[in-house]
């Protein structure tokens, strides 16, 4: 049936038209009408006026003979096509202008919005409210400040971004009201400012203290290998106080035991603990290294001697925690069985982890 119409709409030269190969269509009505000799309505007469087809018209009214109408339908057909190119090509040609004219109106809205923006950046409001998000994303605080908490917390961060140390007041405020924003990372690097004032502070006075000072905050930066050579560079031997090498021991068998040198920790703390057997430190010290080890009766023998000598018992469970929370699947077993037989109301946290 559409080939039918196409032979018909060429016979008529109108093929070039849309609606010739469209079923229900008026000029494929009308067609179709003059094929089959049926009379066409004064108002299709119309309708071909208006499309300008006129040839074919005068045709349908007999006006003109069909060699006559096939030279002007010919002629309408070859203008008709010429227009609707030029019409194709205007549109095309407007498109393309509506077009440029957007995108050049895009592009002066971003100019303007760039100058803007790079107008914003040079301001000291905007700079400083970068440099407070780049030091709120580096020390990892994501929580919501207070308002009355910011300027606070960011002259901190600021400080101990400078490798400053932090003024006293501060450190008891982040351990206490400002305690939410004391992240690890913001620790971490509140260590390494102590460990460098104390280290250099050492490299000037030669002070042990300071070293052991500087090593024990090298420790809690995850700067072990740094208190190590700090501490293997003291002759320790000829000191004279008992209290210094008590403390110099302990701390550098505290730095082996992060280094996973277990038994030169045991023996570093054993020599400490001979030096001062009343000291909680070299106890609790042996305890984490046994109980790490596997060895947790033993591990939970020194750290009751721990508290026997002084320590908290609130401090050792805390430590106790994170080593039940570091061991592997059998160890954490070993240890909550051992702890549950020892003390089941103590140590009831071990059931639900």
């Amino acid at each position: 049936m559409s080939d039918d119409r196409e032979v018909v709409s060429r016979k008529y030269h109108v093929d070039d038209l849309p609606g010739t190969k469209l079923p229900a269509t008026r000029i494929t009505g009308i067609l179709e009408r003059l094929q089959q000799g049926e009379p066409i309505s004064q108002l299709s007469l119309r309708y071909l006026d208006s499309q300008g087809l006129l040839a074919l018209k005068k045709f349908i009214m007999q006006d003109i003979p069909f060699d006559q109408f096939h030279q002007e339908a010919e002629e309408e057909q070859i203008l008709r096509i010429r227009k609707a190119k030029l019409d194709r090509i205007a549109k095309e040609e407007e498109a393309r202008l509506i077009d440029e004219a957007r995108q050049e109106s895009v592009r002066i809205a971003q100019q303007k919005s760039l100058e803007k923006r790079k107008a914003l950046e040079k301001t000291p409001q905007y700079k400083a409210r970068m440099k407070n998000r780049f030091l709120r994303n580096k020390y990892a605080i994501d929580c919501y400040i207070e308002k009355i908490d910011f300027h606070r917390l960011m002259d901190i961060l600021r400080r101990i971004d400078e490798d400053n140390r932090l003024f006293e007041n501060d450190l008891l405020w982040l351990s206490t009201h400002g305690r939410d924003y004391f992240s690890k990372e913001l620790r971490s690097a509140y260590h390494h400012a102590e460990a460098r004032f104390y280290e250099e502070h050492f490299n000037r006075s030669q002070d042990v203290w300071m070293a052991i000072n500087a090593s024990s905050h090298y420790r809690k930066c995850g700067k072990s290998l740094r208190a190590a050579e700090i501490l293997k560079a003291i002759d320790i031997v000829n000191m004279a106080s008992r209290k210094m090498k008590t403390a110099f021991h302990t701390t550098f068998g505290g730095v082996q035991r992060d280094l996973g040198h277990r038994d030169e920790a045991i023996d570093l703390a054993m020599i400490a603990h001979g030096l001062m057997s009343k000291d909680f430190r070299p106890c609790t010290l042996l305890g984490a290294i046994y109980m790490e080890g596997g060895q947790v009766s033993l591990g939970h023998e020194w750290y009751e001697k721990a508290i026997e000598r002084g320590a908290s018992e609130e401090a050792i469970d805390s430590e106790l925690r994170i080593i039940f929370n570091r061991a592997n699947h059998k160890d954490r077993q070993d240890i909550r069985k051992y702890l549950l037989q020892v003390d089941s109301r103590r140590f009831s946290w071990v059931k639900n982890r």
